[in-house]
This record gives C-alpha cells, structure tokens and sequence, in this order.
C-alpha cells in the first residue's frame, strides 16, 4: 500500500483537493466536519509535498516523472517533480494550511450561513489544486486549464464575502484574469504552431533546434505568456 501511495503521490497531491472539494457540498450542513476535512487535506498536501521534496533531495535534483494513465510523453500526459515544481508544491501547502487554520470558526461572520462557508471552501481547495497542478504538469496546455480553474475559483473567493462591493471586485478582477488567460492561450499556440508539442521537455528540444529560423514567433510566444501571467 505504502509504494502504491509512493509510486502515485504526484498525482495524489493534485487531486485530493479536488476529489474532497467534490464531496463537501454534501456536508454543508455539517460545518465542523467540512472544516476538519478541509485541514486534513491540506496538512495531508503538506506531508506530500515534503515527502516529494525529500525523494527529489535523494535523486540530487533528477526529477521524478509520472505518466497519467501509463501513457508515455508525447502522446500522454506526463507530471514531473522537479527542484522547482517541488519548492512550489512546498510554498503553496506551507501557505494554505495556516489559512484553513485561521479560517475555522470564522467565516460565518464574513460570508453568511454554513451553506456559504462551504462553497468558500470547495473554491478554496480547487483553487488549492489547481497551483499543486501548475507545480508539476509538464504539458503547456494543462498550464491554461489549471490557470483557469485557478482565476474561476478566485473570482468566488473573492466575490463569497458578504459586502456589496466584493461582487463588483470579483467582475473586476474576472475580466482582468479573462484577458491574462487569453495572452498565455496565444502564447501556447504560438510554440505549439513552431513545436508541435505540447509537452515542456519535447517542446524545449524543439526549440532549442528551430528557434534561429522563428525568432518573431518565439519572441511573441514569450511575450504573449508573459505579460499573460503578469496580468
């Protein structure tokens, strides 16, 4: 059981938010039981990142690769754990729990009734998610969907506290995201167009061959998903 969990732990810490962010609308009326599920995941996503990061430690720096459905790159899509995408992992766990923490027992006050607190908490835990996801997908075009699965679960977050102005703020900040989201779109397309992969490793190979004879292309692809990101 131990190496099964071990040997898919990558795509364990991805969906585990998600999987229990499914499941807590059915729990609405159990307020503590939602929060105490909420805190066991991300302590769990803790465990998991530290864990990874200690396994990438031990392969000096070798990334640990994971084929979804045992499809290997490029037709199926890979998650690699890296030095970076671990520290990332890392940062967001070290980040949410202490927010669940502090969040118990006092978002009926800010968002409304138990029903409310929930759904505050299924957005926080896609959006908990999604940045896992970003950490350690190696496909450019799973970056755009996490990207909005992210943006989609801010804009509730944003707009769940119980203050007139938090639905305008969340439009604001949706049409802003919108635009943002669009711009690293393009850019995918734009190396996707020159590459013909979607898949990070495949794509840098390419790149690194053709790039001299598409220098415009490569430049807006960069540009595109910069400024998309900044935004």
């Amino acid at each position: 059981m131990t190496a099964i969990i071990t040997a898919n732990l990558p795509v364990f810490v991805v969906i585990a938010p998600l999987f229990v962010a499914f499941v807590l609308p059915t729990l609405a009326r159990r307020i503590r039981l939602v929060e105490s599920l909420v805190i066991f995941v991300e302590v769990l996503g803790l465990v998991g990142a530290g864990y990874l990061a200690s396994i990438v430690l031990m392969q000096k720096g070798i990334p640990l690769i994971y084929s979804l459905g045992g499809w290997s790159a490029p037709w199926g899509i890979e998650l690699e754990v890296g030095s970076l995408g671990t520290f990332f992992l890392l940062v967001v766990a070290a980040v949410s729990l202490p927010v669940a923490l502090f969040a118990k027992g006092n978002l009926t006050d800010e968002v409304g009734g138990e029903e409310r607190v929930t759904r505050f908490y299924v957005l926080y835990l896609l959006l908990n998610g999604a940045l896992a996801g970003m950490a350690v997908t190696n496909d450019l075009f799973n970056v755009f969907v996490l990207v909005e699965v992210a943006t989609l679960s801010c804009c509730g977050l944003v707009s769940a506290r119980n203050h007139p102005r938090a639905a305008e703020a969340a439009f604001t900040y949706l049409i802003l995201a919108t635009l943002g989201s669009a711009l690293v779109l393009g850019g995918i397309g734009f190396l996707y167009i020159i590459t013909g992969h979607l898949n990070m490793g495949f794509a840098s190979q390419e790149l690194s061959r053709i790039w001299s004879d598409y220098p415009h292309v490569v430049w807006m692809a960069a540009s595109f998903m910069l400024v998309g990101f900044g935004v």
